[in-house]
């Protein structure tokens, strides 16, 4: 159950773009229920056919790659993002509720709206998916939300299911393991094939974007050494000094 499914005085419905249909999701059943990553390794990289080892850090610094992201995170965090009120068959935009400010202006005090939204997209592009995680007002006792931490992707660690309901293992700063419960977590996955965590678009691009780097880096050497071709011309006879004279103005 997320914080928006929570009951309130009236038939609450937050959907952040005004959609009405709550996705469902069946947790399926494991024999293990700690669910390591292994995107990739992340992010240690994966060496590719070419030989480059492709990371989301190298990828973009393909001009390519950085302008795909750059115009996705960009355009998608410029749209209108709003909670609304389900009355019935009436749908009115929440703006006294505590999420309305969130989602319009500022959802952490690091970050305005686009900015967050941007990083959401680039983390779901890259790592495959956007964690979020959500601060009640008094502790998590009420329904009041201050405000969303945006948690690095490489900071979760482990996703368990124990007793039906989801629990994320986190890294802090200070480089110790916390537990955080479902309800606390906006956690939105990229396409993926497991049953939680979603894949990054660098995975599967991984051997593409290896041969780009290996045509530019072999580009910018050939450029590096003066634009001069290395050729070795073998023959099987002897050729004369004015033969010699020719070859060198054909080439």
């Amino acid at each position: 159950m997320f914080p928006w499914d929570k009951p309130y005085s009236k038939n609450w419905l937050i959907g952040i773009f005004g959609t009405r249909k709550k996705e469902q999701r069946d947790a399926g059943s494991i024999e293990n229920p700690s669910i390591p990553f292994s995107d990739f390794a992340i992010w240690g990289g994966k060496p590719s056919l070419s030989g480059v080892n492709v990371t989301p850090d190298v990828s973009l610094k393909l001009s390519a790659v950085w302008r795909c992201a750059s115009i996705l995170s960009g355009i998608i965090s410029y749209l209108p993002s709003k909670p609304y009120e389900v009355d019935g068959y009436t749908r009115t935009v929440a703006k006294y509720h505590s999420t309305y400010k969130l989602f319009t202006r500022r959802p952490s005090p690091l970050y305005t709206k686009t900015i967050y939204w941007e990083r959401a997209i680039m983390h779901m592009l890259f790592n495959g998916n956007h964690y979020a995680k959500i601060n009640y007002a008094d502790g998590g006792n009420g329904t009041e939300i201050n405000n969303l931490d945006l948690i690095l992707p490489t900071s979760v660690k482990e996703i368990h299911l124990i007793d039906g309901k989801l629990v994320y293992s986190i890294l802090g700063l200070d480089q110790k393991i916390y537990k955080v419960k479902g309800e606390e977590m906006i956690h939105v996955p990229n396409l993926g094939t497991d049953l939680f965590t979603g894949k990054s678009v660098i995975t599967y691009a991984r051997e593409d974007i290896g041969v780009e780097i290996s045509r530019r880096d072999a580009g910018a050497k050939f450029w590096q050494d003066g634009g001069d071709p290395k050729i070795v011309i073998t023959t099987s006879q002897k050729l004369g000094a004015s033969q010699m004279s020719q070859l060198k103005e054909k080439l």
